[in-house]
């Protein structure tokens, strides 16, 4: 029996190896564009109390309530003027119908 001399890698481990060596970079740089992406946020927002506390309640309380009323005027805004545009004659005061335009 011949013993063969072998020396060096077949082209299956050398693939298996560069497919390792991939996922590990990928994985790397997922992670490190996450972390700059919350490094970049963070130093884009106001200072907050910590997380807890009466504090920080109170600003995501005010937070919350300005952004709601902004959304709660656009959307007053968009129902007045529909409203108006679609009967003229519920345009009058208190409700009441001018016949002359019916």
């Amino acid at each position: 029996m011949k013993l063969s001399n072998k020396k060096g890698f077949s082209a299956v481990e050398l693939l298996a190896g560069i497919a390792v060596i991939v996922v590990i970079v990928i994985a790397g740089g997922y992670i490190y564009i996450k972390n700059n992406n919350e490094k970049t946020t963070q130093a884009n927002t106001a200072p907050s109390a910590p997380a807890g506390t009466t504090q920080n309640i109170n600003q995501i309380t005010s937070n919350d309530a300005s952004l709601e009323t902004s959304v709660e005027k656009e959307t007053d805004a968009k129902v007045q003027s529909q409203a108006g545009s679609y009967n003229s004659a519920v345009n009058q005061a208190g409700g009441s119908y001018n016949e002359s335009s019916l």
